[in-house]
């Protein structure tokens, strides 16, 4: 058990590496960072969370596709004078 969580580690630390804003960190502190992080897997359709609402977490995108949406609807109001 200890050896697969040793290899998920490792995977996650890789991982991470991708992004320009880990490049700093030493791999100490990269280990230590993985600690706090989430990783999951998302189906095709799945909504993250919605506009006007405040996330939970800060997402990074590691595979796949994504779409961000915003609705610019506005409601008309009448005017009276």
């Amino acid at each position: 058990m200890k050896e697969a969580t040793k290899r998920e580690d490792e995977w996650k630390i890789k991982i991470i590496e991708n992004y320009w804003v880990f490049s700093k960190f030493v791999r100490k502190n990269k280990a230590e960072l993985i600690k706090y992080l989430t990783f999951m897997d998302v189906k095709i359709n799945h909504t993250i969370f919605k506009e006007n609402e405040k996330p939970d977490y800060v997402y990074f995108i590691y595979e796949g596709k994504f779409e961000v949406t915003k609705n610019i609807y506005q409601e008309r109001r009448s005017i009276q004078n």
